[in-house]
């Protein structure tokens, strides 16, 4: 199995990290920035977009956070990652979040070819 590396995070999964640790929905950073709700999505997503990506400072992501960046990247829900794992979607986001200790879902991760 090819290992993906985790150590490197793009602009676009930058930007969503620095809106969830802020508590931001879409809609609120919409009117933050002062652009339409599409233009947040093509910032998230890192379609190319008229609307350059606001500048800020590189986060250095938690284990949850990379967990999050790796669910991301597989295109994964968290229900399909509850049930990948055999608990439940909230337990995924306290994974994430740093609520509950996240090696469960780290190992998960790793066993997917992950490298943390």
């Amino acid at each position: 199995m090819e290992t993906r590396s985790l150590s490197e995070i793009t602009k676009a999964e930058n930007f969503v990290l620095h809106r969830r640790r802020r508590c931001r929905t879409q809609e609120m950073v919409a009117v933050e920035y002062n652009v339409p709700l599409w233009v947040v999505n093509y910032w998230e997503s890192g379609t190319d977009c008229p609307h350059p990506l606001p500048r800020m400072g590189k986060v250095k992501p938690t284990v949850g956070e990379l967990c999050y960046v790796a669910r991301r990247r597989e295109g994964m829900t968290l229900r399909e990652a509850a049930r990948a794992l055999e608990t439940s979607h909230v337990r995924i986001i306290k994974f994430e979040r740093e609520g509950e200790d996240p090696t469960p879902l780290q190992e998960f991760w790793q066993n997917m070819g992950y490298d943390f």
